[in-house]
């Protein structure tokens, strides 16, 4: 049996909040554009130490996340 708080997703996929996982969905892209902008505020040397290539890497991480969260 699977269990959320060992990160695997439930047997059902109706089970849980599917409107809420469908609305992370949606808004995935803008989501991750906020989080990473907060990212930068919190920390300005991350534009130092990454190049160009890397900071596009980290964003799309990000919309990563939120996926896993969404399921």
């Amino acid at each position: 049996m699977t269990h959320p708080s060992l990160g695997l997703p439930p047997p059902d996929a109706t089970v849980g909040h599917p409107a809420a996982a469908a609305r992370l969905r949606s808004e995935r892209a803008r989501l991750g554009r906020v989080a990473f902008d907060a990212s930068l505020l919190a920390d300005p040397t991350l534009r130092e130490r990454y190049d160009e290539r890397m900071l596009r890497i980290l964003l799309r991480d990000y919309e990563r996340h939120i996926e896993q969260l969404a399921r």
